[in-house]
């Protein structure tokens, strides 16, 4: 361990106040940046998290927590955010629909989310900078430098310990929307080649809606399936209404946008005309996202760890993204922990490396399941299934929803060979 690391940090630090050095940095301040930061703090070491935009900032998600996010939450004891229970899942697709319980899920706006997370981090001793673009400039066993530069272009290096990145997906454009939100860092050095993400499939895409535009009871998650992509809807604690989407990118350009080809899914699965609902999904103003599909093979190297949706991540179905995102950052806790107080060593990046391979295949699932169900044939045997043996159909969601396989609670370091 680098002997001029801080023994700890009680106050947010000065933007751009030269050089740095901490036993941890993580890059992304979401659910799986936010969450390792509090656990990592918690367990005693100095945490300095980034942030690319000024917080509170929104996100593109369908904002749905499943019963393994609540679970990680429960035992952080976080329990303070604004929610709106979701006790039914409404499944549509060419013209067919099936119900099923849904067990243990809210509906959160992500903006407030992520800050409530943020929050508990500062209250643990996390330093938190936000405005903040960061970039891993050089990496080696002993340690990282990080170059950061403010919103109002003041620059600083920081050294690292270790280094976790969650900045999301691979930034990219989506046709027809504002573009992408939140966090953004390079996961290489600029002066070291890195391995291809590999990307594929469907976009998403997420507006809001405001009370009452559709005809949505209170606690229904609906999910609309074409073979164009699908559109899911959430009841907000405030009354608006959340609109995500997974949609192919050539449909949306011929469409003429996110907004139209949502409205035409929704419209051919119902078989039916609601001008008022069309219209407000047309005119709404859409954000956008990278491609859905997306898994970087080498989560981990010298110093550094890739976390979240970063590290890889698939079209979730029923709120299983942040659930995933939380459950990589419980995972990485105890690794980047050890990494920290005993120096990195290249078992650390086995181990995470391992882990997040079990990870993926449960995302693979969900990607599996959504495929089916834009498949018009598929996805009608598909909700007879659901209608006639709900039980299996929650049996499968639990399963695409478990992520890698650590219970949660506090990290356990344990030094590495």
């Amino acid at each position: 361990m680098n002997d001029d690391l801080p023994g700890s940090h009680g106050t947010d630090a000065p933007r751009g106040a030269g050089h740095d050095a901490w036993p941890v940095v993580i890059i992304g301040a979401g659910p799986a940046g936010a969450t390792a930061a509090l656990l990592l703090a918690r367990a005693g070491i100095p945490v300095l998290l980034l942030e690319r935009a000024r917080l509170p900032r929104g996100k593109v998600c369908g904002g749905c927590l499943n019963g393994r996010a609540l679970a990680m939450l429960a035992s952080l004891g976080i329990d303070d955010f604004p929610h709106a229970p979701l006790h039914r899942l409404d499944l549509r697709c060419d013209g067919a629909s099936a119900g099923m319980p849904l067990a243990r899920s809210l509906a959160v706006d992500r903006a407030v989310f992520d800050a409530v997370l943020v929050r508990h981090g500062r209250a643990a001793g996390v330093v938190v900078r936000d405005g903040c673009s960061a970039t891993v400039i050089r990496r080696s066993r002993p340690g990282a430098v990080v170059r950061c530069v403010s919103d109002e272009g003041t620059a600083s290096l920081v050294h690292a310990g270790c280094v976790i990145i969650a900045t999301g997906l691979p930034r990219g454009g989506a046709p027809g929307t504002s573009g992408t939100s939140g966090s953004e860092a390079r996961a290489r050095p600029r002066d070291q080649p890195g391995p291809r993400s590999i990307r594929r499939g469907l976009f998403g895409a997420g507006t809001r809606l405001p009370p009452g535009s559709i005809e949505l009871p209170p606690g229904v998650l609906r999910l609309v399936f074409d073979r164009r992509g699908y559109v899911g809807f959430a009841g907000l604690a405030d009354g608006e209404i959340d609109v995500g989407a997974a949609l192919e990118p050539a449909a949306a350009r011929a469409a003429g946008g996110p907004g139209p080809l949502a409205a035409a899914i929704v419209q051919a699965a119902r078989r039916s005309g609601d001008a008022r609902a069309d219209d407000m999904l047309t005119d709404a103003r859409w954000s956008g996202t990278p491609r859905l599909a997306h898994r970087n093979p080498a989560p981990a190297a010298p110093s550094c760890f890739v976390i979240g949706d970063a590290a890889c991540y698939s079209q979730p179905i029923t709120g299983e993204g942040i659930g995933w995102a939380m459950a990589s950052a419980h995972s990485v806790a105890a690794i980047a922990a050890d990494a920290a107080r005993y120096g990195w060593t290249p078992a650390h990046g086995r181990r995470w490396t391992g882990m997040q391979r079990r990870a993926a295949r449960s995302m693979w699932t969900a990607s599996l399941l959504g495929t089916l169900f834009r498949s018009p044939c598929a996805g009608r045997a598909l909700l007879a299934v659901t209608a006639a043996v709900p039980g299996v159909a929650r049996a499968v969601l639990d399963h695409v929803g478990r992520g890698p396989r650590d219970a949660p609670g506090a990290p356990c370091p344990v030094r590495s060979a």
